[in-house]
């Protein structure tokens, strides 16, 4: 499942070799800077998870369970096109 956001003007040799490297490199670059993101929107969100726990409202804790639920889904759902991806490769 690789998505080719441009065609390669070159289908062989070393040309068509730099582009596939260059689409990897920077599919790369995305899940790393993806990846960052979530663990600092996760640490945020833990923190706020435990002051809804300590706290006595339980729709401010339903609701940050939710979204802790929601960031965590999408996480890894795009681990799992990044994996598919690279197993294709």
């Amino acid at each position: 499942m690789s998505f080719s956001l441009t065609k390669s003007f070159f289908t062989t040799g070393p040309f068509s070799e730099v582009g596939e490297r260059m689409e990897t490199f920077s599919s790369n670059i995305y899940y790393s800077y993806l990846f960052s993101e979530y663990v600092e929107q996760h640490k945020k969100l833990e923190e706020e998870l435990k002051e809804a726990e300590n706290s006595d409202d339980d729709e401010e804790l339903l609701q940050k369970q939710t979204e802790m639920s929601y960031y965590e889904g999408i996480f890894n759902l795009s681990l799992s096109f990044n994996l598919f991806d690279e197993l294709e490769s």
